[in-house]
């Protein structure tokens, strides 16, 4: 019995970009269960995290994993957010958990050791005992929680942990760690890419797009944002902001002409359309920033343009609002 999937992931306001972007492909799944972290009043980091998220993120895993606590026949998936997805994920999690208790995506391309940025799991005795186990292990030893994963996976012979069966996901869930070779082997089947080995935003969001070209199947997402940012421009209010930068330089609002309102910077006088995307204007009139970057993500309603700076090929500038 295959059961229903609910996806688990966290994030920081200063990541919601790549939030936004990792929810725009979700086909198949509904209903995510996100947590923003700033509203915990902790300091447990963005994406990379820390101590503190480490024993966050157990302590969840450990309570989806209590089966006196999820009755239901779910099927429960953790992810990082730094990823993008391109076809539907049910099919590979209900096949890769049919012999399997607990899987992982691979970090090696050898299979040899695990990575928790996309786990899935079903509620058990067992799963929550391996839960626990790596829980200990995070809080005795201050360790990070992959490492915990990979040296208890090294004792799964051991006799207490004979019963449980782990398994790792085939290379089509794919991440930058498993090398180039494994994507471009993999490249027409690959349904989800992870922008590890790298711990940057700006630096993520490049990783994502070099390959994105290979993996994308449509443009469907994409097409609908561009059509509801042209259509709503000048309807919302839009933060603006730099991928590099954690706060956003500020927010603005632009008038039918396309003037840019209540924010203000040479660079950026005007917004206005075009064909393929949404460009900046300075005030002498140069084109400043084109977004040809659009996502809208379906389950918070939010709408994201993202543009590289025309002269600065490394920055990436952002306008991100609520649709509805």
């Amino acid at each position: 019995m295959a059961g229903p999937i609910k996806l688990h992931c966290m994030y920081t306001n200063s990541f919601d970009p790549m939030l936004i972007r990792f929810l725009s492909g979700l086909r198949d799944i509904t209903d995510p269960d996100i947590t923003n972290l700033d509203n915990l009043g902790k300091s447990l980091g963005g994406l990379g995290g820390g101590e503190d998220l480490w024993r966050f993120k157990i302590d969840r895993l450990c309570e989806l994993a209590d089966p006196s606590k999820n009755a239901d026949p779910v099927i429960h998936l953790m992810t990082d957010i730094d990823l993008a997805v391109y076809a539907p994920l049910k099919p590979v999690i209900v096949q890769s958990l049919e012999n399997a208790d607990i899987c992982f995506q691979a970090e090696k391309p050898d299979g040899g050791e695990a990575n928790i940025g996309v786990i899935a799991f079903r509620p058990s005795a067992k799963v929550l005992y391996f839960w626990n186990t790596v829980r200990q292990l995070i809080l005795m030893d201050r360790m990070w929680d992959q490492r915990a994963v990979n040296i208890i996976l090294e004792q799964i012979p051991e006799a207490r942990f004979e019963d449980i069966r782990i398994s790792l996901f085939p290379k089509t869930v794919w991440a930058y760690s498993q090398t180039r070779d494994a994507a471009f082997a993999n490249c027409p089947q690959v349904v989800l890419h992870h922008a590890n080995c790298v711990n940057d935003l700006p630096g993520k969001w490049e990783q994502l797009n070099e390959f994105a070209e290979y993996f994308r199947r449509d443009r469907l997402n994409h097409d609908y944002a561009l059509n509801e940012v042209k259509q709503k421009i000048a309807l919302l209010n839009w933060h603006f902001g730099n991928l590099a930068n954690p706060v956003p330089y500020g927010s603005l609002r632009v008038d039918t002409d396309g003037n840019v309102q209540g924010y203000e910077h040479r660079n950026e006088a005007r917004l206005l359309t075009a064909a393929h995307g949404i460009y900046f204007t300075s005030q002498n009139g140069e084109c400043t920033t084109f977004f040809n970057e659009f996502y809208y993500d379906p389950f918070r309603g939010k709408l994201l343009c993202v543009g590289k700076v025309l002269g600065n090929e490394r920055l990436f500038h952002y306008l991100l609002a609520a649709a509805r």
